[in-house]
């Protein structure tokens, strides 16, 4: 009994001194993000999602992001993140008609975190911003590609938990504001044939997320 105890203490008296002494956190994961995109959803409603109306106040995606931090003093730290999200609809209309789409974002991050650190612990507060790429591929007929460019902001709370030696259970939540351009490409720009606005990819969202940390 008193050797398990022993382990106990020392496994958690590690993971303590790793996060003090470790300067670099590298960070992976996947999260499922609940989106506010009105352009496109209009764009898709009024269009092509007849019988398979979409939402228009949030819609699902999902989406990955490797993360890379850095302890700047006891209390900050600082990194750079990439992470893309990816939502898809489709629908098959009475005759069999099948319209596809999918969007991709692609971002870019950096990050400032205030750093609470415990025994077996830490919590961390604090957001980034950084260059947004969209990416829509569309099928009706025939297959177009769209894209687009942006800035996004974000804020954000991760906790961290000790699973052993220097790796972490990390879980978080963002909220997050994307202003992305028109979608358009060399021939033309994606409009709403309905109101006749273009299509931009700008969007509030906000995200669960579940990853692992390594310190190192």
């Amino acid at each position: 009994m008193k050797i398990k105890i022993l382990l106990i203490v020392m496994l958690f008296s590690s993971a303590l001194f790793a996060q003090q002494s470790e300067k670099y956190e590298l960070t992976g994961g996947m999260g499922l993000a609940f989106e506010h995109t009105p352009a496109v959803v209009d764009y898709l409603n009024f269009n092509f999602a007849q019988s398979n109306q979409l939402s228009t106040a949030f819609n699902s995606s999902i989406e990955g992001w490797l993360e890379w931090n850095f302890r700047y003093n006891e209390k900050v730290k600082l990194g750079v993140e990439y992470y893309y999200n990816y939502f898809s609809y489709s629908n098959v209309n009475t005759i069999g008609f099948v319209y596809e789409f999918g969007k991709t974002i692609h971002a870019l991050n950096v990050l400032a975190y205030y750093v609470i650190t415990g025994r077996g612990y830490e919590f961390k507060l604090g957001g980034g911003l950084g260059p947004r790429y969209g990416l829509v591929k569309e099928k009706i007929y025939q297959t177009e590609n769209y894209d687009a460019t942006g800035f996004g902001l974000t804020l954000r709370g991760q906790a961290l938990t000790a699973l052993g030696g220097n790796f972490y259970a990390n879980i978080g939540a963002d909220a997050r504001y994307d202003l992305i351009g028109v979608a358009s490409n060399a021939n033309k720009k994606l409009i709403n044939d309905a109101t006749g606005l273009e299509v931009n990819l700008s969007s509030l969202a906000f995200t669960v997320r579940i990853g692992v940390s390594y310190f190192f």
